[in-house]
């Protein structure tokens, strides 16, 4: 199965291109660019929205490839829980891992990123 999905942010709107997935058994993988958040300020997680499936509820997690433009910091990878119905963004730190913000974004921050992941 292929289509496309549409990408949305818990805070604010965000503009999204290329939002496709293809699903096949029970395996995801969904693809999108991101730009033009309009939520600069917030100190909230960055969660993106509107996964076409829930991810399976179990112990297994999913991340992806991911990367940003006119963001601080990096590498980035993006997560889905298990059982999730959103995508999360972190960024690699000495000491493990970071969360991505609506703060660290800016005007021309525009995120690529896939992603599979078990449905």
């Amino acid at each position: 199965e292929e289509g496309t999905w549409t990408p949305t942010c818990s805070i604010g709107t965000v503009t999204a291109d290329n939002a496709w997935y293809v699903k096949v058994g029970t395996l995801v993988t969904v693809n999108c660019k991101l730009d033009a958040f309009t939520d600069n300020s917030d100190a909230n997680l960055i969660s993106i929205e509107g996964l076409p499936f829930t991810s399976k509820a179990s112990n297994h997690t999913a991340t992806g490839s991911m990367m940003a433009d006119e963001m601080a910091g990096g590498p980035y990878f993006p997560y889905i829980s298990s059982n999730g119905t959103n995508i999360r963004m972190y960024a690699q730190t000495s000491g493990g891992f970071s969360n991505l913000r609506y703060i660290d974004t800016i005007g021309n921050t525009t995120i690529y990123l896939t992603i599979t992941y078990q449905s």
